[in-house]
């Protein structure tokens, strides 16, 4: 993280289980601006949607059809989620060149978070203000 972010406003994203907030025990995913935590958070829910894939599939395979079912929902609106968050998002002809829509857009995602990924868990993303935060540390 640059000098610069530390200070002033910078962004988190972790995961951590539902009704207890992000798990900080590894630290924080920290960034200078919301498109890059996005982007991060965006990543993030890869390794979820391959664990309900198995899971759908160990499901099934078990004739838990209804089960199955639902985790191919959460599936579907995870990789949906994840589209959605694309940073190639901005140069669609209604974002390029348009920065404040572009700014809201992020402002939307952002309003998304947290967000459950899994049965257990979530996926947070939030901002910072703290000027001394011990979760920006300057890179060597």
């Amino acid at each position: 993280m640059s000098e610069q972010a530390i200070g002033s406003v910078h962004w988190h994203v972790a995961s951590g289980l539902a009704g207890y907030g992000p798990d900080g025990a590894d630290g924080f995913a920290s960034f200078d601006s919301l498109a890059d935590a996005i982007e991060y958070a965006r990543e993030e829910i890869g390794p979820f949607v391959d664990m309900a894939h198995e899971s759908a599939h160990s499901l099934a395979e078990s004739s838990d059809f209804e089960g199955a079912w639902r985790e191919i929902e959460r599936i579907e609106d995870l990789e949906l989620w994840q589209a959605s968050m694309d940073p190639a998002r901005k140069e669609a002809p209604l974002y390029r060149g348009n920065e404040e829509a572009y700014a809201a857009l992020l402002a939307d995602h952002a309003a998304q978070f947290p967000r459950d990924v899994s049965y257990n868990t979530r996926l947070y993303l939030w901002d910072c203000a703290e000027s001394d935060c011990e979760h920006c540390e300057e890179e060597s």
